[in-house]
């Protein structure tokens, strides 16, 4: 290995470095000759940051074998990938339907949707793809943003993503993962303020009594950890990592304490919070009758104190509740109470078909648990050979905005929670402690119902009653 600086750029007056491995390259232990930029896309300006990529990064995959394969592809990272859920599947870390999902979004949204200057990016050598080349086509160029995707979609692609060039990496296809800073702006997707707006949040707060007698129908189970997520307007994370003993209740007043979360990345529940930080720990009031629920299926469930409150059970162990699955049956209930079926249809690589929507033959309210169950796995009251009509999509925005359907995804429960307290007076420093945001976050997210006064927690209570009696 050599540094050699660069004419070229030296000639415009800049400061550039090269690694010179046609050494390496020669005994076929890299694919190129000439390594300009780190795995972020950033040229080396001083011989040591040029030096401290080869001692960090290249030179250990060299000594372990070399990373020589100019033929691979994308699809075959794919691929690869898709062996890789296999296994984690065997060996029980992962549900069959989470691997189907992931399975289904990489091929609908990035295989048969992008493309890297021009060609389809299945077909493009992993060892042309940079950190710039995806940056400037996914991200700039503007392909993932224009899929019609939520913000948080989106970043679960951009995860799976930078999973697909992992395993290529050790799969010793390419010498680093280019997909590793890959993130998408706030400012391109994501609105500033999320507080309470009327035109925004009002149809959705009208919505919830008839949202929630829909799920009863749909998926029972998951009605009790999104009331709690209205109660209290936790994160999804900090909502699958609820145990018992994070509930107290007195004479007076019930609390629920909110101090850790569980990481998909890590699989497992993350360190305690503290009081400072992004995310705080805090405690939230409920009402008694709220924290008697929590405890009557905690009973029903055989839930000791120390064990995850919401969870199936896979052998001894209590796993936490799938969020694909909660978050499927929360848009489900939104499509039924305007009238439609809304479900995953069969995925093939040569349809990319994802979704499906049927109209239902009555209101949602007037099905039984077992009616719907049997109209959604069958065919209900059809003759045999005879199918239903259906719509297909190849994502759930594309469904909801044929229906003209504005879909509220879960983390909008924590808006409408953080808005109301808003609403009834509450400052900035009180807001915060009970989301457990900064003041400078929550300032950003609800900048127009930021109001003078001071409240105590029981106004939150009382809010909560008189809404209740209203509807």
């Amino acid at each position: 290995m050599k540094i050699k600086r660069n004419a070229q750029a030296q000639k415009r007056g800049l400061d550039r470095f090269d690694l010179d491995l046609s050494a390496e390259h020669k005994r076929g232990l890299v694919p190129q000759r000439y390594v300009r930029k780190d795995a972020t896309g950033r040229p080396f300006t001083t011989k040591t940051a040029a030096k401290e990529h080869w001692d960090k990064v290249l030179a250990p995959q060299i000594s372990s074998g070399g990373v020589a394969d100019d033929e691979k592809t994308f699809a075959d990272a794919v691929g690869a990938w898709e062996k890789h859920l296999d296994e984690e599947v065997a060996n029980g870390g992962l549900f069959e339907a989470t691997k189907r999902e992931n399975l289904a979004s990489v091929q609908n949204h990035i295989l048969n949707s992008c493309t890297l200057r021009g060609v389809e990016i299945g077909k493009v050598r992993l060892s042309s793809i940079d950190h710039r080349l995806l940056r400037d086509e996914l991200i700039r160029g503007g392909q993932l943003l224009g899929l019609n995707l939520s913000r948080h979609s989106v970043i679960k692609l951009l995860q799976r993503l930078k999973k697909i060039f992992e395993i290529a990496v050790l799969e010793k296809w390419i010498t680093a993962n280019p997909a590793t800073l890959l993130t998408i702006p706030a400012w391109q997707t994501d609105p500033l303020d999320k507080a309470l707006d009327p035109k925004i949040y009002g149809r959705f707060s009208q919505d919830l009594p008839a949202l929630f007698d829909a799920l009863r129908c749909i998926a029972p189970q998951y009605v009790l950890p999104l009331q709690v997520a209205r109660w209290t307007g936790v994160r999804v994370g900090e909502l699958r990592a609820l145990t018992v003993q994070q509930v107290a209740a007195t004479n007076q007043l019930a609390l629920v304490k909110i101090n850790r979360a569980w990481k998909n990345n890590d699989s497992a529940i993350g360190k305690v919070k503290g009081p400072r930080g992004r995310e705080r720990s805090r405690q939230v009031p409920i009402e008694l009758e709220e924290s008697q629920q929590l405890f009557e299926h905690a009973l029903r469930e055989g839930v000791r104190d120390d064990q995850l409150l919401f969870g199936n059970w896979a052998g001894k162990i209590r796993k936490p509740m799938n969020e694909n699955s909660l978050r499927h049956a929360w848009y489900q209930a939104q499509f039924a109470v305007r009238g439609w079926l809304f479900c995953r249809s069969s995925n093939t690589r040569d349809t990319g078909r994802a979704y499906r929507l049927i109209e239902l033959p009555k209101p949602i309210q007037e099905f039984t648990s077992d009616e719907f169950d049997s109209f959604r796995f069958g065919q209900s009251g059809l003759a045999k050979g005879v199918e239903r009509n259906g719509l297909c999509f190849a994502t759930i925005e594309e469904a909801a905005a044929h229906i003209r359907l504005t879909l509220f995804g879960l983390h909008d429960l924590r808006h409408l929670y953080a808005s109301e307290l808003f609403a009834q007076g509450l400052e900035l420093r009180d807001v915060a402690s009970m989301i457990g945001d900064t003041e400078e976050t929550t300032t950003k997210h609800y900048l127009h119902f930021i109001q003078k006064g001071v409240e105590k927690l029981q106004v939150i209570l009382q809010a909560r009653r008189a809404a209740a009696e209203a509807v």
